[in-house]
């Protein structure tokens, strides 16, 4: 049986790492607990490092990741329950990435 890792230091077609993505990552890992947009980051974070996992089991390449990246940030903001500074945020920093 084989086990595999879940996290965000593992998903790496995105350049940010572990730590620096993840607005918890302070205060014992708590650093988001209290601030919505913080909360909102992490859990897209969260979205896209899992995206990230599964597309490398499968061996998917990155030029075919950018889409279901988009597509994620697209359905969190059709639902409109995450900020949208966050949104934004992401957004631009997906775009600067290029090809995820």
């Amino acid at each position: 049986m084989q086990v595999i890792r879940f996290s965000p230091q593992d998903a790496t077609s995105l350049s940010r790492q572990g730590a620096n993505k993840l607005a918890g990552s302070g205060l014992g890992h708590f650093g988001a607990f209290l601030r919505r947009p913080g909360r909102d980051k992490d859990y897209l974070w969260g979205r896209l490092d899992g995206a990230d996992r599964i597309m490398r089991l499968l061996q998917v390449e990155a030029p075919e990741a950018k889409p279901v990246q988009e597509a994620i940030v697209a359905e969190e903001a059709r639902e409109g329950e995450v900020n949208t500074r966050v949104l934004d945020e992401l957004r631009a920093y997906l775009a600067q990435a290029g090809s995820c």
